[in-house]
């Protein structure tokens, strides 16, 4: 159970089994680990997580479980043991590190998590009050629960890559990667920290089936909503909106250099024709009606506005007199932001890549110290520890 020291992280004291792989679940359980809980990574020696064979590789790529550097990023400030979970001695183990754990999070196949002792009866039975959580593409029950899949499937079955392609191309592009992972960690972070007030009030542990389908709609509701209430299909629209204009990504001076620009009320579209000298649009263009079926006339004189000018220079102008407009930022800019360095980036050794940069959590909590921030662990760092680990509280 957590601790209840006022100065410290609000989760010191958890204890997190993590059996799941990839994105979504190693996510939500480094966000409770960068919080302060003991999260523990249990993998199968002959079937360690996917994400270790990611690129980017960093170091000494031969140790190509240990040099992933998405896979780092996932899992810092976690333990790592692999427990045979097949054998004797595996099950032996396991039922040590259940009756230890507070949590315990997978991500297997419905129906695999029953076979290797890890499901909610069998964590229950050992541990009344655990909370499981069970992370997978449709849930655990119903007719389509067996089909297996993560985030790029996703994408496919919610709707997402119908919606996200251009009005001229027919092809569906969908959203950059796995995106239905992205989008369901922090719903699986949610959760478990339900389940724990809950048990806080009751003393009971907690099943959790979440599906990362169900998620994935969330971020999908306005094309839902429009195709119950108006019937319309979902129809692919680029970087255009059905309900403002101007709505897009304009191209800047230099070569693939673009600013986003969004006009989203009558008010903002008289000051946006101050800043770019159009008054006579005021009238022209004066709602919304008239500016989406002027948009093409509209777009491409705003273009030319903007073709002039360096991306920074024409956001800088637009934010300046209240207005949503950014450059269109490459990876290169983000990394190269001083502020993000400060704030949202830490570089920390590695033992086979030498050194990596992971993420900080995306908010601070007033009076509490910062993370620890452990390099993530080598596969099965901390196997030979694992007997001590689990008799006492991990530091």
């Amino acid at each position: 159970m957590p601790d209840t020291n006022p100065d410290g992280l609000p989760l010191e004291g958890l204890r997190v089994l993590d059996f799941s792989q990839t994105w979504t679940g190693p996510t939500a359980t480094r966000q409770l680990a960068d919080w302060g809980a003991a999260v523990l990574k249990i993998e199968i020696p002959e079937r360690p997580d996917i994400m270790r064979l990611s690129s980017p590789l960093k170091g000494d790529t031969s140790d190509r479980l240990n040099s992933s550097v998405l896979f780092a990023i996932f899992n810092t400030n976690k333990l790592s043991a692999t427990v045979d979970l097949r054998s004797a001695g595996g099950r032996e183990q396991l039922g040590r590190i259940l009756a230890w754990a507070d949590i315990v999070v997978e991500s297997f196949a419905p129906g695999v998590a029953a076979r290797l002792g890890i499901d909610y009866a069998s964590a229950r039975a050992i541990n009344p009050s655990v909370i499981v959580v069970s992370h997978s593409l449709l849930g655990q029950t119903g007719p389509h629960s067996a089909l297996r899949g993560m985030g790029y499937l996703t994408s496919a079955m919610s709707g997402w890559q119908s919606a996200t392609r251009y009005a001229d191309d027919s092809t569906p592009y969908g959203p950059y990667s796995a995106y239905g992972d992205f989008i369901s960690w922090g719903f699986t972070a949610l959760s478990i920290l339900a389940a724990l007030e809950y048990r806080r009030r009751t003393g009971r542990g907690m099943y959790i089936d979440q599906a990362q389908m169900e998620s994935s709609n969330y971020f999908a509701l306005h094309v839902l909503a429009d195709a119950w209430v108006n019937h319309n299909p979902q129809l692919g629209q680029g970087n255009l909106s059905r309900s403002y204009a101007p709505h897009g990504c304009y191209p800047c001076l230099g070569i693939d250099s673009w600013c986003a620009i969004a006009v989203t009320s009558d008010q903002k579209w008289q000051t946006f024709c101050s800043v770019i000298k159009k008054p006579p649009w005021v009238e022209e263009y004066r709602d919304i009606a008239a500016r989406l079926a002027g948009r093409p006339a509209i777009d491409k004189a705003i273009s030319e506005w903007t073709m002039a000018k360096t991306a920074d220079d024409v956001a800088a102008r637009l934010q300046a007199a209240g207005l949503l407009a950014s450059k269109v930022r490459k990876s290169s800019d983000i990394l190269a932001d001083e502020r993000l360095a400060r704030r949202a980036f830490r570089r920390l050794p590695h033992s086979t890549m030498g050194d990596y940069l992971t993420l900080v959590g995306a908010f601070t909590i007033r009076g509490r110290p910062d993370p620890p921030f452990r390099p993530a662990p080598l596969m099965g760092e901390h196997t030979t520890e694992l007997t001590s680990l689990i008799s006492e509280r991990l530091d």
